[in-house]
């Protein structure tokens, strides 16, 4: 009798088989629930593994701290760990009241970050960086450390001239005519050589590509090993920032004195937009919601909902900035921009070519002003180059300019351009 209450004492019941299994599958589920939101986290968004896909990590939150709750209080309530109901839910309240205290203070201090260092979208950060104003930006390399403010007003700016400096993962040179080149081009331009002028904003430039590596110089350096004895200089005059307006005007007031043979126009979808510096700035403390859900889970809206405004606004100086530059921005000042470049073309003998991803208003645009284009779109199909190129992006990666340039010296030839520079 004594040996069968022994065995039957050290049966376990159903509630210890329960609390035990509890104990052990609770805690492996708030740690897959809370990996899974970190890895949400760590992309940005959604992401996928086979047939699975995570995106929103409300119900795996709340999955995973109903589940460690519910872990806690099994926990608690062993024969040995036992607390009063009142104790419990004074912790959970505890608990809750600092995290939402955490986050609190975290979102603010986000918001007056961002507030603060808003980089150098406005022309009057831009000014106050020109007269030695210490201002935190929020890129690596903002595109103030490369500008100086321009005397033309409708220029605004312009390439900082003998710079020699690193600039995100490279190296930046500039010569004494503000170009992103390594030497210096003689004006005027010396009997026999024959001269391709590139214009264009960042992409033309070679964002965060290495210097003398960007599409044009890799032209030029091609021409070279088939011009024999013909000397052909290819120069870089993309500026990051620039819209169409600014990219002509350079051309009439600083570009045509190097006397171009042919002018290749750096097209990219935001030379329908306002210039670098005429930003209005962000308002990150009025925000509506949470900018730090939206940066760690919906980062590409983040991005979109967080970038400067691209207008100008009522708090620039309009007497600052020349009509035309207001006047410059979406279809129609795109469109009297280049009609002013073909004019020019005529005028001076040089040839025009409006290179790079173009959507259909661009390509309108050309057709109806008889500009000769090359839409990459188009012509360099995204199978046939690998996607980490970014050939069609405005900041392509440097093998994507190699793959620019070729298409670009075939383009030519097949205009017969080439020829006539022979």
């Amino acid at each position: 009798m004594l040996l069968i209450r022994k065995n039957n004492h050290m049966k376990p019941s159903w509630r210890c088989l329960l609390r035990k299994i509890l104990l052990s599958v609770l805690p492996v589920v708030a740690l897959v629930c809370f990996l899974l939101i970190a890895k949400t986290a760590w992309v940005g968004g959604r992401w996928h593994f086979g047939p699975f896909s995570v995106r929103d990590p409300v119900p795996r939150f709340m999955l995973g701290a109903f589940a460690l709750a519910i872990w806690y209080l099994v926990w608690l309530k062993q024969p040995n760990k036992s607390l009063p109901w009142k104790a419990i839910a004074a912790r959970f309240v505890l608990l809750a009241s600092a995290l939402a205290v955490s986050f609190a203070i975290t979102e603010w201090t986000f918001r007056r970050h961002l507030q603060g260092s808003q980089g150098f979208g406005t022309l009057e950060m831009f000014r106050d960086y020109e007269k030695g104003r210490e201002i935190t930006p929020r890129s690596r390399h903002p595109v103030a450390l490369l500008m100086t403010l321009s005397v033309n007003r409708r220029l605004i700016y312009e390439l900082r001239s003998n710079m020699d400096m690193p600039y995100g993962d490279y190296h930046v040179t500039s010569n004494r005519d503000g170009l992103r080149e390594s030497r210096v081009y003689e004006k005027p331009k010396p009997m026999g050589v024959k001269r391709i002028l590139g214009i264009g904003d960042s992409g033309m430039f070679g964002w965060d590509v290495p210097q003398d590596e960007n599409y044009l110089a890799s032209l030029e350096h091609s021409l070279a090993k088939r011009a024999g004895s013909k000397v052909i200089e290819v120069l870089n005059g993309g500026i990051p920032g620039y819209n169409a307006q600014q990219e002509i005007e350079w051309l009439t007031t600083k570009g045509l004195a190097f006397e171009p043979d042919i002018v290749i126009v750096g097209w990219c979808g935001n030379d329908f937009d306002a210039p670098f510096f005429l930003y209005q700035p962000v308002d990150y403390m009025a925000f509506e919601g949470s900018l730090v859900y939206l940066f760690m889970f919906r980062r590409d809206r983040f991005f979109a909902d967080t970038k400067p405004q691209d207008s100008i606004y009522t708090d620039i100086n309009r007497a600052d900035i020349h009509p035309e530059v207001l006047a410059g921005m979406g279809e129609v000042g795109v469109r009297r921009a280049f009609s002013r470049l073909r004019d020019l073309g005529a005028r001076y003998g040089f040839k025009t070519l409006v290179f790079g991803p173009m959507d259909d208003l661009a390509v309108a645009i050309c057709q109806d002003l008889e500009l000769p284009f090359f839409n990459t779109y188009e012509q360099i199909p995204e199978d046939v180059v690998p996607a980490e190129f970014m050939v069609h992006h405005m900041h392509p990666m440097v093998e994507g300019h190699a793959v620019l340039a070729s298409h670009l010296e075939r383009e030519l030839d097949r205009l017969g351009w080439l020829t006539s520079l022979n």
